[in-house]
């Protein structure tokens, strides 16, 4: 797999330009980040949208369940209204 280097100021516009997007389309009250990788985007998103309510998780996955386990997350979570 090929590696990307992203500086903080790439992450921090990709983070503004996404949370305009959710913003527009909808009105979260809370979000849930996933500690690998994602506590600093979604700090920075939180923070554009306005959101104290966050909950931290970490996924574990295994590579032949791997699939699997993160579509049953995310369906979870789109039953879910207001959370993202």
């Amino acid at each position: 797999m090929k590696q990307v280097f992203l500086s903080y100021h790439d992450i921090h516009t990709d983070c503004i330009k996404l949370a305009k997007l959710i913003k527009k389309k909808y009105k979260p009250k809370k979000l849930i980040l996933i500690s690998r990788g994602g506590l600093i985007p979604g700090s920075i998103i939180a923070n554009y949208l306005g959101i104290q309510d966050i909950d931290v998780i970490a996924l574990k996955t295994y590579s032949d369940r791997k699939k699997i386990l993160i579509l049953r997350f995310l369906k979870e979570l789109s039953l879910r209204k207001n959370w993202l």
